[in-house]
């Protein structure tokens, strides 16, 4: 979980102030959830005691008041912090990566690589946008709420105490493990969902050809493995998590009746007076609330890790080098010079070397797979040379980072239509 929350923190980058901020919001949200019980006890006490009983509803009415606009001021601005930090930090992240794609070789990105970050920036960082802001906002204030009323406990009974924090570090434990067991599921999950998303468009972008040539039902079948695969994650996200929840909300339910049993075996031991098992046994109700919530939201914790993994893997890519303040000549000749480029160990461009000039048009002919399409590729620099240089106007196109070149080829049996290639400084 910890672990998770850091990559969240460093995720976060610019917006890390702003979670920072909501944290220490969070701390003081804690403090007025935890005074409402100083309230309770104060009107337990003066009951118990025949105590001046005006006077102390006055002062725990004026208590629960202050408890109860903290809360709504707290968390009005740690909730604004927290979202504001959720979604601005992955509009950060889609304006990194595109700003990265333009400094990669694009010929890393094949379809099916592009079809993958197309739905990382897309389904994968709007889950991640959406999720982010609730699990921060539950899971901090559960869990320092949790924190600071078992300090509190500890000072009011220390037996009470020991009870509520061997039950938290209990169900701590047991959230771990799912954690754990997550870990194995939540980037298939993520897969799953990213692999719909693009079917689900591509199907859709389709349609005009499906009802044209009446292919209703005939081409869809990549649309509906995509969604039982997203069901069958879903269902295997259910199944591993579903026995973790039941246990955890069971170790709860018995500290819970623990604390009752203790809270009257003490009294009649007169081991605790009157005024504090009541408080004992109203506390039993609500020490654990906030954990539970917080709780409930950690199986979210490892899909947002997934969706954060995957950026990284995309930013992590090594980009291609370029110099700045180089200067093409007056023309804007192409120019291979000696060049050798290879698909792995295939060899497909040996050693070739011709010169376009500007303002003329080229066709490149012959048959497929002989390395047309490579050709156009290598001029617009989606991958590099392996040997050799090409020059756009006197300048090694890898010393200029953005060549604006853009061309489609489109192979027929018989008939190559090629659009201008066309180069600009």
């Amino acid at each position: 979980m910890l672990e998770t929350l850091s990559k969240i923190w460093r995720f976060s980058a610019k917006e890390k102030s702003n979670l920072n901020k909501s944290l220490v919001i969070s701390v003081i949200h804690a403090f007025f959830y935890v005074l409402q019980m100083g309230a309770v006890y104060f009107i337990l006490l003066s009951i118990v005691n025949n105590g001046e009983k005006l006077r102390t509803s006055l002062m725990s009415f004026a208590i629960i008041l202050a408890s109860i606009f903290g809360r709504m001021i707290t968390n009005y601005y740690a909730q604004l912090r927290q979202t504001h930090a959720g979604y601005f930090m992955v509009a950060n992240a889609r304006i990194k990566m595109t700003d990265k794609l333009k400094k990669i070789p694009m010929g890393l990105l094949n379809n099916s690589k592009m079809e993958n970050i197309s739905g990382i920036l897309t389904t994968g960082l709007s889950e991640t946008e959406n999720t982010v802001p609730s699990i921060l906002i539950t899971m901090l204030t559960g869990f320092l709420t949790a924190f600071v009323f078992t300090i509190m406990v500890f000072i009011f009974d220390i037996r009470i105490g020991i009870v509520v924090a061997i039950a938290t570090l209990i169900y701590l434990y047991v959230s771990d493990r799912m954690q754990k067991v997550s870990a194995k599921v939540a980037p298939k999950r993520a897969n799953a969902q990213i692999n719909l998303s693009d079917r689900v468009l591509e199907h859709i972008q389709a349609m005009p050809v499906i009802k044209s040539f009446n292919l209703t039902g005939k081409g869809d079948k990549n649309t509906r493995d995509a969604i039982f695969e997203s069901k069958k994650t879903n269902l295997e996200v259910e199944r591993r998590f579903t026995p973790f929840t039941i246990f955890s909300s069971l170790i709860l339910n018995v500290a819970s009746f623990i604390l009752m049993y203790l809270a009257i075996r003490f009294y009649f031991d007169q081991t605790m007076n009157l005024t504090n098992s009541l408080m004992t046994l109203i506390m039993s109700y609500m020490i654990f609330s906030q954990i539970q919530e917080a709780g409930s939201s950690m199986s979210e914790l490892r899909i947002v890790a997934s969706s954060i993994d995957k950026v990284d893997d995309i930013m992590s890519l090594s980009e291609m080098k370029s110099k700045s303040g180089l200067k093409l000549t007056s023309k804007r000749n192409i120019e291979f010079n000696n060049v050798s480029f290879s698909y792995g160990n295939k060899k497909i461009i040996d050693k070739v070397s011709f010169k376009i000039p500007e303002k003329t048009t080229v066709a490149f002919i012959g048959p497929s797979g002989a390395g047309k399409t490579t050709l156009s590729k290598l001029i617009a620099r989606f991958w590099d040379v392996d040997s050799g240089d090409i020059t756009i106007g006197g300048v090694n196109i890898k010393d200029r980072l953005f060549v604006k070149c853009w061309g489609e080829i489109h192979s027929r049996p018989f008939l190559m239509l090629e659009r201008p290639l066309k180069c600009d400084s």
